[in-house]
């Protein structure tokens, strides 16, 4: 192979690793996390709607808490990108706020006003299935495997039958 085939397939390799490292990074959330003990844990973590777990223990995510980085490590030093960032601590399920980095002090109306908004989601939810005439374990999650297992029992009973015609034919056959 010749030289410029080979660079341009390995210009092509980091672009392709870098667009595949982009896409992983854009459902998961940079996290700094504060442990009681003073120790700090720093890494990406899924997002699961408007939460994230650590260690365990659910943090709620709030937009407007949420600031962009430059990510320049790993493949991402050639073609850095922005990546969403978190600061969380121990001792609080809501991130700290990036403009003053400090400890947030959620006043009672407004985690009440969040719990709110969660069991008013929790209602629709429950009413959705309700509507619909549909329990959580319905049979319609078991319905591709009956359909498998059906055919299966109707493929031996065809064959079954098969070997009986074909045993009566030998009979009409042995009797003439």
């Amino acid at each position: 192979m010749s030289l410029p085939i080979v660079l341009a397939a390995m210009v092509l390799l980091i672009f392709v690793l870098a667009w595949y490292s982009a896409n992983k990074l854009q459902s998961q959330v940079h996290i700094l996390y504060r442990r009681g003990d003073k120790t700090i844990k720093e890494g990406f973590v899924k997002r699961r709607g408007n939460i994230v777990i650590i260690e365990g223990a659910k943090y709620r995510i709030l937009p407007d808490r949420i600031a962009l980085i430059d990510w320049k490590r790993g493949i991402h030093q050639f073609l850095p990108i922005k990546v969403q960032h978190l600061d969380y601590t121990w001792d609080d399920e809501f991130p700290h706020d990036p403009s003053q980095y400090d400890n947030p002090i959620i006043s009672p109306e407004v985690r009440n006003a969040i719990n709110q908004e969660e069991r008013l989601k929790a209602y629709a939810r429950s009413q959705g299935q309700a509507l619909s005439g549909k329990k959580a374990g319905s049979l319609e999650k078991y319905l591709p495997w009956i359909a498998i297992i059906g055919l299966l029992l109707l493929g031996v009973f065809l064959y079954n039958m098969s070997q009986q015609v074909n045993l009566l034919e030998n009979m009409l056959k042995a009797v003439k």
